[in-house]
């Protein structure tokens, strides 16, 4: 992982290799408020829970 400094405070860039498959029971496509709490939930259920998002920061737009 690379962080980079700015002006605003430090920006971490997503990792840009990813592994080709995963074992979880949930994938959540999407860290805006409705991915994160559709993540959150699956996860506090027991399941194991894959959370994506093209972006390298939570919370959407």
């Amino acid at each position: 992982m690379m962080t980079t400094a700015t002006t605003r405070g430090t920006v971490v860039e997503p990792q840009k290799e990813v592994p080709l498959s995963y074992d979880v029971d949930v994938a959540v496509v999407g860290a805006g408020i409705a991915g994160l709490c559709a993540a959150l939930t699956a996860g506090r259920q027991g399941a194991k829970t894959l959370l994506i998002d093209r972006f390298g920061s939570l919370g959407g737009n």
